[in-house]
């Protein structure tokens, strides 16, 4: 093929050419590594990333806790009945789940916290109720005994707001 008939690169175009390669050679142009060494590389890459960011995120979420919300005790065991109606899904170190607990505390807010990541019955009830592992994520159950999925962080925190923050 000439330099003027080239075809741009397309991820079709390189499963193509490979596929045109002869004796199962691969196309060493095209990749530096294998496909299937380049998806394991970059798996480890991002544990290690997580394994070392991840206690960071931790400590930088215990170092910067805000004050908590005082209320009258009366009122604070009002606040802590309605709370036994809400759970938290969460993972440990997403920063979206590290922002709402972040609100959790200022407002003084007891939510049970669910571990989604590596408890494997929270993730299915995740799944179940809200239809993706997608976190963090707010089940709110009214007195009948339905529930509601809250998925967006901004969406979280403003319902708590809304809800707890005068009291």
């Amino acid at each position: 093929m000439s330099s003027s008939q080239q075809r741009p690169l397309s991820r079709k175009l390189l499963e193509e050419d490979l596929h045109e390669i002869p004796c199962g050679r691969r196309a060493a142009s095209l990749y530096p590594f294998p496909v299937s060494s380049m998806k394991f590389l970059v798996r480890i890459f991002f544990k290690i990333l997580r394994f070392v960011l991840g206690p960071v995120m931790l400590l930088w979420e215990v170092a910067n806790r805000p004050a908590g919300q005082i209320r009258q005790p009366a009122v604070q065991a009002g606040v802590d009945q309605q709370c036994q109606n809400l759970v938290l899904y969460q993972y440990k170190t997403c920063p979206f789940c590290i922002k709402v607990r972040q609100e959790m505390h200022r407002l003084s807010l007891k939510i049970e916290r669910r571990d989604a990541q590596k408890d494997a019955k929270n993730r299915e009830d995740l799944v179940r109720g809200c239809g993706q592992a997608k976190v963090p994520c707010l089940k709110i159950t009214d007195q009948a005994g339905n529930s509601q999925w809250m998925t967006d962080s901004g969406a979280i925190i403003t319902y708590l707001r809304g809800r707890f923050a005068n009291g």
